[in-house]
């Protein structure tokens, strides 16, 4: 489903400047290439369909610029679509170039039998070099949209940097207008002009929005400027065409495969069912995210197509849960929704669109809602995948269209466990050099499960064993390897538990005050301790998720009393960091967990935070326990 929606680019990033900062908006010096017009004028009739202008001119600035602009790509769908190439020049000096025929290529790229018939047109420009503008105008008529008698548009500031800037709208259907732009970079202006009505939108002032001097860069689509322009204002009023289509498929009977599925799973516990229907149907039938049917790929193919084929979309796998779950007497419905580990900003979704979805689940009422993704090739029994979790989902009930949220996602949700014992003084006894023998267990819950599930499926055996003893190691120098998995592969995740022992050589610091073992720091910790300093992002620390470690460092104590633990909590992440010494042995705990996703430029530039950052440096840097070694005690003789 995702090549088929006219999709915005949510996620971006813009900087600030300030007078002698780190951070700053690019100076012209910055540039690679910059856009001097981009222009884009839909004329929109009665059932949706519509023309789309399009015109740019791009100034090449560097090197750089030139690479990535001599040539351009230009993809349609010449089945529902119809291309023309308004016109193509280089300009040297005020000199137009036109492009020759002969440099624009028009190539088939899918097979119009099953596929839509995806072309792709090809500009070469002639004499590019630095200080040269490329600018191109071409106009596509879409004869077949994707929702019958309805039309969405979107323009969003992405990461560009542009003079000018305009869209104009026209449709002889009311057009509706959601405009967000807390920092009043749009022009949005809408009237009736007549029989027709008009949204005219361009920018107010030349945009600098790239990203210098920022590192990791990220900004909450939330905070950056956005137009959402719809034929319809009520989601209840939405797709009432597909929905009627998708239940007419959903009343054929079931095919004997997806029986079976459904005969295996009715048995199972409600807890258990529908992560059982998923597990089976990523077993039997191929993911292939590609399928670019007819009606824009809204429509899934028929439930014996999809068991002929032994394959679906995502369309076709959510209609087959659904079709299954109907079938045990369970509510079921189609549900659209934006597929990514960053999650888009509720008011994407004011107005009703056809570019703010860009994958198919299914939602089940089976004691609880459950959200089931059947293209993953395992399943989480009642919990969601980070990248359907925590958004907007568009219910495709046959009542309506329905705006619907999936749950947020929880660190309880997805928790790793390391828990490793090492006799030190048995690894210095070795004279020509250090091993480190570690026994111990790793414990993997829910998302955190995910991967390990799959490489049992996916991998040999041995290289499973290979990778997870290496990620255990520190990716450190490994000598020996034995872990216990699972005898049997799931397609429905587990609690694993391995148990392992591993031998490293030469892992502790050598030091003046004797052999020292290094703390290492999550990678959460570098993310926490970027330059906040004039900072313009926010900071994306992933999914939830709770991480623990201990490690038991036997026949050892610790030298010097400088404290090394740690206690830091705020409404973002809980870090601890524990070193303590009990009999001949140093137990050192680390515990990292990340509650909410984002921390927001407000938070990162306040005082407090300033004050947290000094405590997670102060406390988690680079670090090592300094210890003091002891032979093993004997035991007595009766």
């Amino acid at each position: 489903m995702v090549n088929t929606f006219r999709c915005i680019l949510f996620f971006v990033a813009v900087q600030m400047i300030e007078e002698f900062a780190f951070a700053r908006l690019p100076k012209e010096s910055d540039l690679a290439a910059l856009t001097e017009l981009e222009s884009a004028t839909f004329d929109v009739k009665r059932d949706g369909t519509f023309t789309l202008d399009y015109e740019i001119r791009i100034h090449i600035l560097s090197e750089a610029g030139r690479e990535a602009h001599a040539v351009k790509n230009i993809s349609f769908n010449s089945r529902a679509s119809k291309f023309e190439l308004v016109s193509a020049v280089t300009i040297n000096d005020g000199i137009e170039l036109k492009v020759d025929p002969s440099n624009i290529e028009i190539k088939e790229i899918g097979d119009a039998k099953a596929f839509d018939t995806t072309k792709e047109t090809i500009i070469s420009f002639p004499s590019v070099r630095v200080g040269s503008r490329i600018a191109f105008h071409y106009r596509l008529r879409f004869f077949e949209i994707p929702v019958e008698n309805f039309f969405s548009t979107g323009l969003n500031i992405e990461l560009q940097n542009i003079d000018v800037l305009k869209r104009k709208i026209r449709s002889v259907r009311p057009l509706f207008v959601s405009n967000h732009d807390e920092m009043g970079l749009l022009n949005v202006l809408s009237k009736k002009e007549g029989d027709y009505f008009l949204v005219e939108i361009s920018n107010r002032e030349k945009m600098r929005l790239g990203v210098v001097q920022e590192d990791n860069a990220f900004v909450q689509n939330s905070r950056l400027p956005y137009v959402i322009v719809s034929t319809k204002s009520e989601w209840s009023e939405f797709a009432s065409e597909i929905i009627a289509t998708q239940e007419k498929l959903l009343r054929e009977p079931l095919p004997p495969l997806m029986k079976a599925i459904r005969d295996a799973a009715i048995v199972e516990s409600p807890a258990r069912r529908m992560a059982v229907v998923a597990g089976r149907l990523a077993q039997e039938f191929r993911y292939f995210g590609d399928w670019r049917r007819r009606n824009g790929g809204h429509i899934p193919r028929t439930l014996k197509e999809i068991e002929q084929t032994g394959y679906g979309d995502c369309k076709d796998l959510s209609l087959a849960v659904v079709a299954i779950a109907r079938s045990m007497g369970l509510s079921a419905d189609i549900a659209w929704i934006w597929r990514s580990d960053i999650f888009p900003d509720e008011s994407f979704y004011r107005l009703p669109n056809d570019f703010g979805f860009n994958h198919a689940v299914a939602r089940v009422e089976d004691g609880s809602v459950v959200w089931i993704d059947a293209t993953n090739p395992v399943s989480i029994p009642g919990q969601n995948f980070s990248d359907i979790g925590q958004r907007p989902a568009l219910v495709l009930k046959s009542s309506g269209a329905v705006l619907d949220h999936t749950p947020t996602l929880k660190s309880a949700d997805s928790v790793t466990k390391i828990d490793l014992s090492v006799d030190m003084w048995a690894a210095m006894k070795e004279k020509e050099q250090v091993l480190y023998s570690f026994v111990g267990k790793l414990f993997q819950h829910g998302r955190a499960a995910t991967r390990a599930e799959w490489a049992l499926l996916s991998v040999p055996r041995e290289q499973f064993q290979h990778e997870t003893a290496r990620w255990l190691a520190r990716n450190e120098r490994l000598e020996s390897y034995d872990l216990q998995t699972p005898m049997e592969a799931s397609r429905v995740v587990r609690d694993l538990t391995f148990s392992a022992k591993f031998t490293i050589a030469d892992l502790g610091l050598q030091t003046t005050a004797g052999v020292g073992f290094p703390l290492l720091r999550s990678d959460t910790i570098d993310l926490l301790l970027v330059e906040s300093r004039d900072r313009f992002s926010d900071i994306w620390l992933g999914a939830p998720a709770l991480f623990e470690e201990e490690y038991r460092l036997q026949n050892a104590s610790v030298i010097g009393n400088v404290k090394v633990g740690c206690d830091l909590k705020n409404e973002w992440v809980q870090m601890s960091r524990s070193v303590d010494s009990k009999k001949q042995s140093v137990i050192i705990k680390s515990r990292y967990e990340i509650m909410r996703s984002v921390i927001p430029n407000a938070a990162i530039r306040s005082k407090d935070f300033a004050v947290f950052q000094k405590q997670l440096r102060r406390c988690f840097n680079r670090s090592a326990v300094i210890l003091s070694l002891h032979p093993a005690p004997t035991r007595k003789s009766n």
